[in-house]
C-alpha cells in the first residue's frame, strides 16, 4: 500500500465484472498504485497522484445497487484521466 500524494476531492467507485482484469488494466497499463484493498470483498482503492478510483467487483454483497447489472456497465459516463506514457501491450 502507498500513501497518496494528495486526496482527490471526488473518487468514483466503479463496479466491474472481473476485478482481476480491471486491476491489471489500472496497474499495468495506467500505472495506478494501490492505496488499499480488500481482496476478500473484491474491492480496491487505486491512486495515480491527482486521480483516484475505487473498483469493486459485482457480487451479491453489494446490495445497494439499484439498477440491473447488465453490460456494458457505465453507460453515459465518461472519465478523463491523464496517465503517464503507456506502452501498447501488443
Amino acid at each position: 500500500m502507498t500513501e497518496p500524494s494528495t486526496r482527490a476531492a471526488l473518487v468514483p467507485e466503479l463496479l466491474v465484472g472481473d476485478i482481476k482484469k480491471s486491476l491489471w488494466f489500472c496497474r499495468d497499463i495506467c500505472r495506478f498504485t494501490v492505496l488499499f484493498d480488500r481482496p476478500d470483498e473484491s474491492f480496491a482503492y487505486r491512486d495515480l497522484g491527482c486521480a483516484q478510483i475505487m473498483l469493486g467487483e459485482i457480487v451479491k454483497a453489494r446490495d445497494w445497487v439499484t439498477a440491473s447489472r447488465e453490460t456494458p456497465f457505465g453507460r453515459g459516463v465518461n472519465f478523463q484521466v491523464r496517465v503517464p506514457e503507456i506502452e501498447p501491450s501488443w
